[in-house]
């Protein structure tokens, strides 16, 4: 099974992930794409960024919507 791990801050995640996610998917055939919020990157860290929870539930809401079954939270 191919499987890709997408990850990111995802903060906030929008439409350009997902097409992104999706053509990953059809251009290698993927079964699988799992979304990952990361960690406070380095380069990040000054800004401050949302929490993860938040993150990951934005991921979650914006892959239902997507409604493809590759995409992964």
């Amino acid at each position: 099974m191919n499987i890709c791990l997408f990850g990111g801050t995802f903060d906030p995640i929008h439409k350009g992930h997902t097409v992104i996610a999706r053509a990953a998917a059809d251009e290698f055939d993927l079964k699988k794409v799992l979304f990952a919020p990361s960690d406070v990157p380095p380069h990040k860290r000054a800004q401050g960024i949302t929490p993860y929870w938040h993150r990951y539930a934005m991921v979650a809401l914006e892959l239902e919507e997507a409604k493809d079954k590759r995409l992964i939270p």
